[in-house]
């Protein structure tokens, strides 16, 4: 019951304190500046087209390391994310752009040991731009991954893993 009644209280309070902004404009009246009759807009309509895919070269070794790594990470129980780091950047060595993506997630999240994620996901994040890869560009900037990375259970925006 105190429950109910502190909903109903926080309830009315809301509602006293909206009340000015409700009063604020009379009928007919409207809070928008008048503004001149403008031109219909250009057709803006788009295809958005999907394609996590850039076309880049892969190596079937390459390839192989990067399955390897993916299998590591899907395994049930528990996961050596520096073992799987490892296994990525032994890909990504190799140019495997799908694997510096993947590589960035558990230094990200704080799940390695290594002495610097925060450039290392910069430096991946890096690699990805050069080779035109749009996934690239969806890691925040490097100013918030310094602010983050690393830090267990903080992962504010970096994309799920690509396989």
């Amino acid at each position: 019951m105190q429950g109910q009644r502190t909903w109903a209280v926080r309830g009315v309070a809301c509602g006293v304190a909206l009340m000015p902004l409700l009063a604020a404009c009379q009928p007919g009246e409207s809070s928008m500046p008048n503004t001149p009759n403008l031109p219909a807009s250009p057709d803006l309509r788009f295809t958005c087209v999907a394609n996590p895919d850039p076309g880049l070269p892969v190596t079937p070794e390459a390839d192989a390391i990067f399955q390897k790594a993916r299998a590591m990470e899907r395994a049930e129980g528990p996961k050596d994310f520096d073992s799987i780091a490892r296994t990525y950047e032994q890909a990504v060595a190799l140019g495997h752009w799908k694997a510096m993506h993947n590589a960035q997630i558990p230094y990200y999240q704080g799940l390695t040991t290594h002495p610097d994620p925060a450039q290392r996901v910069i430096d991946l994040n890096e690699k990805l731009i050069e080779l035109g890869a749009a996934i690239g560009y969806h890691v925040a900037d490097p100013e918030t991954v310094r602010a983050h990375a690393g830090v267990p259970g903080v992962c504010p925006h970096i994309p799920g893993a690509v396989g």
